[in-house]
Order: structure tokens, then sequence, then C-alpha cells
């Protein structure tokens, strides 16, 4: 009988949609095909309560599941399979969608809702064997300030969610505080079971033809003046101007330096002579090093920077008691290793050989 009231609420709301105009909003409802509370104490966790004719929701009764059909084209091992939306309605469509529940017994109490992600049956779920549901989708907490009464959630992004494909699993309704009870289905006395209404859009009507110009109003007070602009980009080069006259001679500059080091190097490398022009001396190698560093060269480091000296002049001195002749030279290089040395390389007829030289920077 109750199942045959639910059939001819989903008909009258078909009729409804198909006799409204197009310019006025009209009416649907769900098709409420499951509805059941589970029980958290003991034993009854395992037990089933889809049959009963309320629903409760207290500390040992957590959880209420109900599942409505939206339209035609769902189906449900429990129940009806018809929703009073016609097939392939667009969400577009929908205005509102409202849950009712009628709060039959009980006390003042809260509870949230969210939407259920598995499928279920109304006749084996329990406490235990529950379906999961979507942490994300809370609506709530929704207050309970009495008995005897409806209570309506607004519940539009859920419908709005499942006529866009998400699949449609129901509602779960889980227990916050307080102790209440709502009528199922399953109640005859008072018929009010859960209900799902659902405020369908009218199509956009046509644009009404356009008003007559007003009169133009008094002009308004000047505004604050605004910013300033960015900087403009840099205008191209003039010409360019006539030469200056010469100005006056500046004054002469000092004196050009000395010598700063000189060192006579036998060919073993010795310093024999020297003088160092930064400290004056002119005896014990004068704080000069020299390295034989191969058969005909010579690093000569003078403790001081010298690279980039106005002038170098390095010669080999005289080959005295030298057999073949003496037909010396040598070349020079600033050091890579440090700016304080000289590399010096020096050979006799064409040969890379060992001789003494001597070396002065200007």
């Amino acid at each position: 009988m109750h199942r045959l009231k639910n059939l001819l609420r989903a008909l009258a709301g078909l009729t409804l949609l198909a006799l409204l105009p197009l310019s006025a909003s009209a009416q649907g409802q769900g098709t409420l095909v499951k509805d059941a509370h589970t029980a958290t104490q003991g034993q009854a966790s395992n037990n089933n309560y889809g049959g009963a004719a309320s629903m409760s929701l207290s500390s040992s009764n957590a959880k209420v599941f109900i599942e409505f059909r939206l339209t035609g084209n769902n189906s449900s091992p429990n129940g009806s399979s018809q929703g009073s939306l016609p097939a392939g309605t667009p969400a577009e469509l929908v205005s509102k969608a409202t849950l009712k529940l009628y709060v039959s017994s009980g006390t003042t109490g809260t509870f949230t809702l969210y939407k259920v992600i598995q499928p279920w049956a109304e006749s084996s779920v329990t406490f235990n064997a529950a379906p999961l549901y979507d942490v994300a989708s809370a609506v709530g907490p929704v207050s309970i300030n009495g008995v005897q009464q409806f209570v309506a959630v607004d519940v539009t992004q859920y419908v709005l969610d499942w006529l866009n494909g998400q699949p449609n699993y129901g509602i779960a309704i889980v227990w916050n505080s307080g102790s209440f009870s709502v009528d199922s289905k399953e109640n005859a006395a008072t018929s009010h079971h859960p209900a799902l209404d659902i405020l369908m859009k009218g199509p956009k009507g046509d644009t009404g033809p356009r008003g007559p110009q007003g009169e133009a109003g008094p002009q308004g007070p000047q505004g604050l003046a605004g910013q300033d602009g960015a900087v403009g980009a840099q205008g191209p080069a003039g010409t360019q101007g006539p030469a200056g006259p010469v100005g006056p001679a500046g004054p002469q500059g000092p004196a050009g330096v000395g010598v700063k080091a000189m060192a006579f190097v036998l060919s073993n490398g010795t310093i024999q002579r020297c003088y160092n022009g930064q400290t004056g001396a002119t005896s014990n190698g004068c704080g000069f090093t020299v390295n034989n560093f191969t058969t005909g060269g010579y690093g000569v480091d003078f403790g001081f920077e010298v690279k980039g000296s106005a002038f170098v002049s390095v010669s080999v001195v005289r080959c005295l008691g030298c057999s073949g002749g003496d037909n010396g030279g040598v070349n020079f290089r600033f050091s890579e290793v440090s700016a304080n040395a000289v590399d010096v390389f020096t050979f006799r007829e064409g040969n890379v050989e060992n001789a003494q030289f001597m070396i002065i920077i200007f």
C-alpha cells in the first residue's frame, strides 16, 4: 500500500512537470527506495533494521541510510525504480533540492549528512556492514529543536552531482548529539517518510523590449588625481655638438721611476750580483730567488710584483772560456704562475743550454 502511494506521488510529479507552462518553475520529487538505521551496541551491531517503522539516531544508533531515485532510468533492488524527473534531466534545470525528515520522538540533538559512495541493500545493511560515505561532502551539523515536526536540509549539491553522472548511493545521516527518531517509509501511521523535494527552473524567457533612455544625471564631483604614469622610453640621441676649446695644460707629472731590480745570474742559477730597488739591498741575493727548472730555463722571483713593468732587459753575458764561440741568446716571459717572477730561457748556437745572464726590471 505504501509503495502504491509512492508510485502515485511520482506519477503526479511527472504530470505536473508536463502540464506547467515553460516559463514557470516545476516541483519534482525523488522516490524513496531504501531507508534503514543501524545499531552500535554489542550483537545489535550485526542486526538489520531495514523494516523498522522509525529510524533512531542516538549514541547507540549512530547512522541512518536513505536512498532516492531521481529519474526513470535508475533501478534499485528495493522499492520502485521510478523517480519523478524525466530521464536525462540536466542538472542546470535544478534550482534547489531539499531533504525533509519527520522527527517523531525524542529530544533535541544534531546530525550531519554525507553522500554515500558504495551500494548497499536495505534488507542487509548493519552497523558492521555499512557502506562508506564521503566525509568531504558533509552538510551540517543540523539541529533538532523539537519533535512532531519536519526538519528540512538543503541538499542541492548532492542532486546536482548525481544528475551530472556521479553514482547515486543515497545519503548517510550520522548522529552527533541528543536522541531522536525519524519516520521511515514503513511507517503506515503517518506516511511522514523521508522526502526529497526538487524545485526545477523554467527556461529563460525572451528578452523584453528596451526601455526609453532616462535623463542624464547631474555631473559627479571630480575624482582624485591618478597616480603618475610610468617613465617613457628614452628618446633618440641628438646630433653631436661642436668640439669644445682645448683646456689648459695640466701640471707636470712625477719623474719616472728608475731600476726596480737587477740581477746577474750564473749558469747554475746562483745570483752573483744584484740590486733590489724596493729594499735597497745589494748583496746576499737581495731577497731574489732563482729556480733552474730545466736546461736553459730559469725562474727569477723578485719577491714583489714585476708583471706589467714598463721595461725588462735580459741579456746573455759573454761565456768566457766556452768552446765553439759565443753565439748565445736569450728569451723571457712574465711567469704564468706568479706576478712576482720572470721566466728566462738561454740557448747557444740554436741549442737550449744553461748560460749566465743579466736581467734588469725598470
